[in-house]
């Protein structure tokens, strides 16, 4: 039976620290990610629906692109980080 140094535990304590703010991090972004997600979605589907009457050809048009860009970088390996 051996104890820890007190170099040893708080070094410990403070790698836990650490992973503990970047798990909090990696959670963050999911949800932040997420959010973007179900926005283009729902956006995309009113464009289509509810705002139809509202919106020109072109507005419609460059909002899409806008859309399908921002989806885009979700999936890229650079919105996976």
């Amino acid at each position: 039976y051996s104890s820890l140094t007190t170099d040893a535990v708080n070094s410990a304590t403070e790698k836990e620290g650490t992973m503990h703010s970047e798990d909090k991090l990696v959670l963050e972004t999911e949800d932040r990610k997420n959010a973007l997600e179900e926005y283009v979605y729902d956006m995309r589907g009113k464009l289509e629906d509810r705002y139809a009457i509202y919106v020109q050809e072109k507005e419609k048009s460059d909002l899409l692109a806008g859309l399908s860009e921002a989806e885009d970088w979700l999936y890229s390996e650079e919105g996976e980080d």
